[in-house]
């Protein structure tokens, strides 16, 4: 299986940081990072899910951060970029007080609220992103679209890069409501 077609449990995830995090510690360092994306929907909401790459905004010891990616990546034939900042135009300016935390030797992982991970997939709104979308509306009880949309104009505004107004995250929403009533499971019924 080439780099590009490698898909990571959340087992896997864990395993990898933490083999970050065990380069970083023998250094005498403690690197801090705040996952997002399919890599946060794994490690939090569903241990099922697989992602191709750690989306994640490094906070501390960058350079060192990289280094210990760039040997985990090496000795585990994974793609230099398995950890990378690619998410960054879709991450809230707004600090995440809500998001979950994971320790683990050398490496503090801060992982984005179901909140903030709304707000960056409706902003993002692939393909991709609906099934992560349909499992983070029911776990948070979001039961309309207009619910939904709220969450991501509270968190991005006129000021954000790449705003394009509230009628896109309402019309996202809607999409993936009218999926899940499609499939006979609409979302916000029991």
């Amino acid at each position: 299986m080439s780099d590009d077609e490698r898909t990571l449990s959340r087992e896997q995830l864990v395993a990898l940081l933490r083999e970050v995090g065990l380069i970083l510690q023998e250094q005498s360092l403690e690197a801090s990072i705040y996952v997002v994306g399919g890599a946060a929907m794994a490690m939090v909401f569903d241990s099922r899910r697989v992602t191709k790459d750690v989306d994640a905004a490094i906070r501390s010891h960058h350079e060192e951060f990289h280094k210990a990616v760039t040997i985990v990546a090496e000795r585990n034939g994974l793609a230099p970029d398995w950890v990378n900042s690619s998410a960054g135009a879709f991450m809230p300016n707004h600090l995440d007080d809500a998001a979950d935390e994971m320790n683990l030797p050398g490496l503090r992982i801060a992982i984005a609220s179901p909140e903030h991970l709304i707000a960056m997939k409706l902003r993002a709104m692939r393909r991709r992103d609906l099934d992560d979308l349909e499992t983070l509306f029911r776990s948070c009880g979001i039961e309309t679209p207009e619910h939904a949309a709220a969450i991501h104009d509270r968190l991005f505004g006129e000021t954000d890069i790449g705003y394009s107004g509230p009628d896109e995250a309402l019309y996202a929403a809607r999409m993936v409501f009218d999926r899940a009533a499609s499939r006979g499971w609409p979302i916000g019924t029991a």
